[in-house]
């Protein structure tokens, strides 16, 4: 849309020759038409939009949008992470704006960095190696957090085998995943956040003492040698919190795509 509206500034004269004489040019003006009426438009209707009014109309739409809200324009459709000296680089790649009707996709690629200010085993996550990043909400562990619901309703039998599953001491399956979660949720021996870091690659959080979530890693560790053997490997990267909530922020763009 840019370009259309660059090149009918800069020449509409040879412009509007040029796509007078391609096959587009009616299908063009049908679309405007109906995008800019809110029905279906023939060569002889009255709507007397202009191709160029209707340009300005969506720029002038898209300028209020952009300064009354926070969010992106672009709707992600995946979020990765790199590590590279002492700062991660979070990497999505945008979809097209409104949806692309041919079914193709925007290859665009925006990068933001975010400084870390400390980390535990920074060394666990490779440099310059892509990780899929996600919010915490995205990764399915048990509740460890509630009691459970009385024995014979329905969710308690669900809860209980995801109970079950916490109390055993097999060994859980890494993913390559780095989670970005809550301090909240790594304060305690039985937080969901600790058993998030345990099936991921790392996670991310702000406002934690490295010297508590240590000791309640090993800690968790000693009562399940199996379960959590690499527990006190894993990497927890700190942030501030302003950079937290922005890879917050990115991930809830990808989540309304």
């Amino acid at each position: 849309m840019k370009l259309i509206h660059h090149n009918l500034e800069a020449g509409p004269k040879d412009f509007l020759k040029v796509l007078k004489s391609s096959a587009l040019y009616r299908q063009l003006l049908r679309f405007v038409c109906q995008q800019s009426a809110g029905q279906e438009s023939d060569d002889t209707s009255g709507n007397q939009i202009t191709l160029i009014d209707w340009l300005e109309q969506r720029c002038a739409a898209i300028r209020q949008h952009a300064c009354e809200n926070q969010t992106s324009l672009v709707k992600y459709k995946e979020v990765k992470v790199q590590l590279v000296q002492g700062k991660l680089y979070v990497q999505t790649q945008g979809g097209s704006l409104g949806g692309s009707s041919s079914g193709t996709d925007t290859n665009e690629f925006n990068m933001t960095a975010v400084q870390l200010l400390s980390a535990i085993n920074y060394r666990g996550c490779e440099e310059k190696r892509e990780f899929k990043l996600v919010l915490e909400s995205e990764v399915n562990v048990a509740d460890t957090g509630r009691e459970l619901p009385e024995e014979s309703s329905p969710a308690a039998k669900g809860r209980s085998k995801a109970r079950d599953l916490l109390e055993s001491d097999e060994t859980v399956e890494e993913t390559d995943d780095i989670v970005v979660v809550h301090p909240e949720n790594l304060k305690s021996l039985n937080a969901r956040g600790i058993e998030i870091l345990n099936q991921s690659k790392a996670v991310i959080t702000y406002g934690v003492e490295f010297a508590d979530l240590v000791g309640l890693l090993l800690e968790k560790q000693q009562a399940k040698k199996e379960r959590y053997a690499r527990l006190s490997t894993k990497t927890v990267f700190l942030v501030e919190k302003e950079e937290f909530q922005t890879i917050v922020d990115i991930l809830g763009d990808k989540g309304q795509s």
